[in-house]
């Protein structure tokens, strides 16, 4: 029975992940038109249940072992890097800005961050 329950367990992790991820997705995107409608109306006020609702999911996915990825620096191993930019701002080989999160299912890499990385105008 252990075993069937494995099975059954890891065929509905990666189905239960792309919900999640699709979830979490909708929902930013649906904070910001909120947010970006009421700027223009000269008022911020963020819907109070769509931010209970983000963060629930987010706390559901990480108790589930889901998270998302962190870090400034590139890592060609949990970063795709999409673009290029040259700066003098940052460092070279820094995230500049992150165009798509990345996350870990437990250890395993589960979808790469994609970002813009940085490089010093001087190299090419």
């Amino acid at each position: 029975m252990p075993e069937a329950e494995s099975a059954v367990s890891s065929t509905l992790e990666p189905c239960s992940i792309r919900y999640c991820i699709a979830l979490m997705k909708e929902l930013k995107m649906d904070l910001q038109k909120t947010a970006f409608a009421q700027i223009s109306d000269c008022v911020l006020a963020l819907s109070v249940p769509e931010i209970i609702t983000q963060k629930n999911v987010r706390t559901a996915m990480e108790k589930a072992g889901f998270h998302v990825i962190n870090g400034a620096i590139f890592d060609p191993h949990i970063h795709d890097a999409v673009h290029i930019e040259e700066t003098d701002r940052v460092e070279e080989d820094r995230v500049v800005e992150e165009i798509q999160k990345g996350y870990f299912f437990g250890e395993k890499l589960y979808r790469p961050t994609k970002v813009i990385v940085s490089q010093n105008p001087c190299q090419k």
